[in-house]
């Protein structure tokens, strides 16, 4: 739906010539790929640095925190582009990012260039998923949040790494993961409700079965309990009831902060068709720096707001605040209303052909009046008024109706 706050502000093309020549970095900095010090990134890299200083210095999360990557969507060309089928965005940049599980605030992320990129990239003999989790984390550290990931990041190690450190850590893991017990990589559950638990130290790991599908899980979260689940028989069968561990439907509540974080940036979003990787990852920091001020909005120091604005009024507000009242539109469309008619002097008002290269546009009074042609479609006029610049029908009198002149 076209908003005419932007509508009325600058054309389109206009809005394409300024995305056709916008930089934030001086290429004259780069340094070449052979340079151990050359960075992909350095297109954006001042914007980005601002951004990830920004989130983190205007935020203090919740305790429940999530780690999981944030694709950014192209299919151009780009050397570190990536494919995770697993994705409503299955090609794109992929991003590790942090967010807040119960706000949905991205407080921290590094795209992701490689193993031989920077942004922790770098190689080692730490597993990537840990060094991830890791860096992002590193500023909470002894601080008692509880961190929440999937089974790529998740292992032993890194779970009990993180309890050191006083941070509590849950996710799925994979059976044939280094360190869990060898009964979990053999157990074979059948029935729903069914389960097994492996305490060990501070660390337990988690074994569920619902119909088809065994869930693992691997947390330092210290959640031992169960409580019962209730399922809707089917086809005139009663209610099932079983029991259902604590600690997997604590995850199941967590886990999806960045998951959510991309579906409110994916709702507005002024990202464009672009043959530059690079314009697509200043576009997502703009649509997370959206984000990220909406939901400050809502929870506005005092307590959450009352009464706070959409989502849409949101960004309309801010587009407003930014235009402060500029145009770069050098005339716009008067188009009178059937209450207060305008009143033009004949002398200087005359038909005459459109010269843009459709050459027709719709008459504004036939739009006014709700006339539509037969098929239902709006009527269109290829003459225009010289002074007014509106398109006006030449035979249906339309002209004459919309200059209702004083005598």
């Amino acid at each position: 739906m076209r908003q005419r706050v932007i509508y009325d502000v600058m054309p389109r093309n206009r809005y394409e010539v300024l995305s056709k020549y916008i930089h934030v970095a001086n290429n004259a900095t780069q340094k070449p790929r052979a340079h151990r010090d050359h960075d992909k990134l350095h297109k954006v890299r001042p914007i980005i640095d601002h951004a990830k200083r920004t989130f983190r210095a205007h935020y203090y999360p919740h305790q429940n925190i999530a780690v999981d990557e944030a694709m950014i969507k192209f299919k151009g060309k780009c050397s570190f582009l990536q494919y995770v089928p697993s994705k409503p965005c299955k090609w794109g940049m992929k991003s590790w990012a942090l967010a807040d599980s119960e706000s949905f605030y991205l407080i921290d992320f590094n795209v992701y260039v490689g193993i031989d990129g920077k942004d922790g990239n770098a190689r080692s003999n730490i597993p990537l998923g840990t060094r991830v989790v890791k860096t992002l984390v590193e500023p909470y550290y002894k601080k008692r949040h509880h961190v929440y990931f999937d089974n790529y990041f998740t292992s032993v190690a890194l779970v009990e790494s993180l309890q050191r450190k006083k941070t509590y850590a849950s996710g799925t893991v994979r059976k044939e993961r280094r360190g869990l017990p060898t009964q979990m990589k053999t157990l074979n559950m059948k029935q729903s409700g069914q389960m097994r638990k492996w305490p060990k130290g501070k660390v337990m790991a988690v074994s569920w079965q619902e119909k088809k599908r065994q869930v693992n899980v691997l947390t330092s979260g210290n959640i031992t309990g169960n409580f019962e689940l209730r399922r809707p028989g089917r086809r005139g069968e009663p209610e099932q009831r079983y029991p259902k561990p604590l600690a997997i439907q604590d995850y199941t509540d967590n886990y999806n902060g960045v998951d959510k974080t991309d579906q409110l940036r994916q709702y507005y979003g002024i990202a464009n068709k672009a043959h530059k990787w690079w314009k697509y990852l200043f576009w997502f920091i703009c649509d997370v720096t959206m984000v990220n001020a909406y939901i400050l909005h809502r929870e506005a120091p005092g307590g959450p707001r009352p009464k706070p604005k959409t989502h849409l009024d949101f960004h309309l507000d801010v587009a407003l605040a930014l235009v402060a009242g500029f145009s770069s539109r050098k005339r716009k469309a008067n188009v009178a209303s059937p209450d207060t008619p305008a009143i033009k002097k004949p002398s200087v008002h005359e038909p005459s052909k459109i010269t843009t290269k459709r050459g027709i546009r719709n008459c504004v009074v036939c739009t006014r009046e709700r006339r539509v042609t037969p098929a239902r479609n709006q009527i269109q006029s290829s003459f225009e008024c010289v002074k007014c610049g509106v398109a006006l029908c030449k035979d249906r009198g339309c002209f004459g109706a919309f200059h209702q002149f004083q005598q």
